[in-house]
């Protein structure tokens, strides 16, 4: 039963994050994805996970600063970025070395993902960003397929990192956005 619930939050965040990666907006990229890392952090809470936890409270509040400035259509500035990423690596260090005194070198790679995420979700073109963000994707599937996380939350990243590819096919490559505008038209005029 304890199980239950990590992978029932873990699954909300999986179709939430995927939905984000369809979105043809940045602005509702955010908020999918903010409402996403509500979730897991409720999924690395129940799961025991204190380092994710609060390394995702920090991702709840970049997301939300990087959408209130895309409702402002005003790029993030680098020392916002820099300032979230020293906050996840000042978070990385109080909780792994000061309060749990479980500091696992293993977390380095969650670290590098929460950065990287940090550095790509601050681009605003969507096409760009959605090809950048799969580096801190494989990083954070490696962390979890590692660390003995539960398993929806392993694979909800997973899933997290096939939707992000599949909507770069979809949207972003010439050839296969070609593919898919085609099978619409051939579809609109069927009807």
């Amino acid at each position: 039963m304890l199980e239950f619930f990590p992978l029932l939050f873990s699954f909300i965040a999986l179709f939430l994050c995927s939905c984000s990666y369809f979105s043809k907006k940045k602005i509702f990229y955010l908020i999918f994805q903010m409402i996403a890392i509500v979730f897991l952090i409720l999924s690395y809470l129940a799961a025991g996970q204190f380092f994710a936890t609060v390394s995702l409270a920090i991702c709840l509040f970049r997301t939300l600063v990087y959408f209130l400035y895309e409702r402002k259509d005003k790029k993030v500035p680098v020392l916002m970025v820099a300032l979230i990423c020293a906050l996840v690596v000042s978070a990385y260090f109080v909780v792994n070395f000061v309060w749990l005194k479980t500091a696992n070198p293993l977390d380095l790679l969650y670290v590098f993902s929460l950065c990287g995420y940090a550095v790509t979700f601050s681009i605003r073109n969507l096409r760009l960003m959605r090809a950048l963000v799969i580096l801190p994707h494989i990083l954070a599937v490696s962390y979890n397929v590692l660390l003995p996380a539960p398993i929806f939350t392993t694979i909800s990243y997973s899933m997290e990192f096939a939707a992000t590819l599949v909507a770069i096919m979809r949207y972003d490559l010439p050839f296969t956005a070609r593919l898919f505008a085609k099978k619409k038209n051939k579809n609109e005029v069927a009807k």
